[in-house]
């Protein structure tokens, strides 16, 4: 139903069945060989979504959409990344384990985009053998509280249990939001040439106004949810405003049909991300404590 649905939209022919999986990563492969900007990590978006462009039914509980196909087309996709990275919210909400189960292959290491070190000290991504690196923007400069000698012994706490936590600029005008570029480039320096952006929301949200996305692998399901948008709302009105039509396109597109899914992969063609700017009023306040950030969705 699903296809027929989707048929009379899009004009590349849909694929079926996991033996066509190689052709799908090969044209991923092609479009990583031929990167634009080699100074940063190759960004692949991969997420699954329903019908309503839903990935949750709503914030902070995980709803699962993709079904054991598709499951091991995104393991197939992690083995191939260098490191995965998530928002601290999708990390509280679902506590995921980000390694390669499904299929055979390395898992990459782990990424938190986490402001204000909201990360729990039991958290699974913790137990795994690759060291979880937690981009921070606390300067710990301060003469005690958050970020004086509170966010110092956080950091240790941390480091204790096997993390990085990489203290990065704040975007300019993002109120304490990790400066997404800034994080890219520190992972390319560290050697780090592909990464898979699984979400959440507001994750995905800006890498795509920013520009920084160059592929995207969006699995679709046949439902609906009335949820917990892929595209945050606030930051899709942000994008609208600064550069007209908005959204960027998926160009050179393929569809595989597994089982229930559709898979839609492409290339991500962006408009000129110059004129983009980074939303001020959906970001937590610098005066926001550590918990009540953490419970918005992904607001690192």
């Amino acid at each position: 139903m699903l296809t027929r649905l989707l048929l009379p939209l899009l004009t590349p022919p849909v694929l079926h069945g996991e033996t066509h999986l190689d052709q799908l990563l090969a044209a991923w492969a092609q479009a990583e060989r031929g990167r634009s900007n080699p100074a940063r990590p190759f960004v692949t978006l991969a997420y699954a979504q329903s019908l309503d462009g839903c990935i949750a039914i709503e914030r902070g509980k995980p709803t699962a959409i993709s079904g054991p196909a598709s499951l091991r087309l995104t393991h197939a996709l992690r083995a191939r990344h260098d490191a995965i990275l998530i928002g601290i919210g999708t990390l509280l909400a679902d506590d995921p384990r980000l390694d390669v189960r499904f299929v055979d292959g390395p898992s990459p290491r782990p990424v938190v985009v986490d402001s204000r070190l909201s990360c729990p000290l039991d958290a699974k991504l913790l137990q795994r053998r690759a060291q979880v690196i937690l981009a921070s923007t606390l300067s710990f400069g301060g003469s005690g509280g958050t970020e004086g000698d509170g966010g110092r012994e956080r950091q240790r706490a941390l480091e204790a249990r096997g993390a990085e936590v990489w203290q990065l600029p704040a975007w300019s005008q993002a109120d304490g939001w990790v400066d997404l570029p800034q994080l890219l480039t520190r992972l390319r320096q560290a050697g780090v040439e592909r990464v898979m952006v699984e979400g959440g929301a507001r994750i995905l949200t800006s890498f795509l106004w920013a520009g920084l996305a160059d592929y995207a692998v969006i699995t679709l399901a046949p439902q609906w949810l009335g949820g917990l948008s892929a595209v945050d709302a606030p930051h899709r009105r942000a994008l609208r405003e600064a550069t007209g039509s908005g959204m960027p396109r998926l160009t050179g597109a393929q569809m595989l049909r597994l089982d229930d899914n559709v898979i839609v992969a492409g290339v991500v063609a962006h408009e000129d991300a110059s004129r983009r700017h980074v939303p001020q009023s959906d970001a937590p306040h610098k005066d926001t404590p550590p918990r009540v950030a953490a419970e918005r969705d992904d607001p690192q």
